[in-house]
């Protein structure tokens, strides 16, 4: 699990919370994918749906080195 796309999950979640739209990352970064995931667990809290309040480690982990 990376820092930054820890960082970017708890952002997305929040964003998620307030209805708030638009990932800071670049597409297709690790960063964007935590972001968005993170998003989605924030919309599903704001619904009142059950929902995860952090990370899966498949979100935030760095996608294997190609050889």
């Amino acid at each position: 699990m990376t820092k930054e796309a820890r960082t970017a999950w708890v952002e997305g979640f929040a964003a998620g919370e307030l209805d708030k739209y638009g990932c800071p990352y670049r597409p297709g970064t690790v960063e964007a994918k935590a972001w968005e995931a993170g998003w989605g667990q924030g919309r599903l809290k704001r619904s009142g749906k059950p929902c995860r309040d952090r990370p899966l480690p498949s979100e935030v982990d760095e996608p294997p080195a190609e050889a």
